[in-house]
């Protein structure tokens, strides 16, 4: 397993318009103290992920305490500067996948 970032030019539309900088190049990201816990598939065999024995599963994960959903809100508000799952004017219908962000 590897973790991968990659970086595009956005401005014109995810970034609020902000204009990036690429005479800051060469850009690099680290990644410290970063752990995955995971459910390994074989054959696509995707149901057994599911199961409770997976900590993430378990009902005192399906959503934040309010701490912790306090302190995404202000990352979220701080940091992030387009939603597509938000972008009405470009998808008034959301992709699937932003049905998990309701």
């Amino acid at each position: 397993m590897q973790i991968e970032g990659s970086l595009w030019n956005a401005e014109g539309w995810a970034s609020g318009r902000k204009k990036f900088d690429w005479n800051q190049a060469p850009f690099k990201a680290y990644f410290q103290e970063f752990n995955v816990d995971s459910c390994l598939l074989h054959d696509y065999a995707v149901d057994k992920c599911y199961s409770s024995n997976f900590w993430w599963n378990r009902e005192g994960f399906w959503q934040l305490n309010p701490s912790d959903q306090n302190a995404y809100e202000h990352l979220r508000t701080k940091y992030m500067y387009y939603d597509y799952c938000s972008d009405e004017t470009r998808y008034p219908k959301p992709p699937p996948k932003c049905k998990t962000n309701k």
